[in-house]
Parts: structure tokens; C-alpha cells; sequence
């Protein structure tokens, strides 16, 4: 999601994070993740593990990450 859960469908950043002193760039490119209370560790290690290829492809994705890298 890019929004908090209860303005999901806006277009903007979460107004929690930039008040919390994120930049508009850092607050629209968060994520949220949510867990529930019937999650097993199991599949929250198999998300960490499987979430990491993704994390790196979409990195690879984003001209804005490439271009804070340098």
C-alpha cells in the first residue's frame, strides 16, 4: 500500500509519515506490511527471504534510488 490503510486509495504520501518527519520522496516510497495474528513464523521467515529478491529488483527499478546512490 502506498497510503495509510484508512486513505489507501489517495494519491498522495501518508500525512503519518511525512508528520513524523519523513520527506514527501521518503513517505510516498514506503511500504506497509501487515501481519496478523495467524501468521507462523514460518511464513514470515518465507516472506523475509523471498521479499529481499524483490526489494532489489524493484530498487534496480527506481531512477530515484539509482540516482541517490550516486
Amino acid at each position: 500500500s502506498t497510503g495509510s490503510s484508512c486513505t489507501a486509495a489517495g494519491k498522495g504520501p501518508s500525512h503519518v509519515l511525512t508528520s513524523i518527519g519523513l520527506s514527501y520522496e521518503d513517505a510516498r516510497s514506503a511500504l506497509r506490511i501487515t501481519l496478523g495474528k495467524d501468521n507462523t513464523e514460518r511464513e514470515i521467515e518465507y516472506f523475509l527471504e523471498v521479499f529481499k529478491d524483490v526489494l532489489n529488483n524493484l530498487r534496480k527499478m527506481s531512477p530515484v534510488y539509482q540516482e541517490r546512490k550516486k
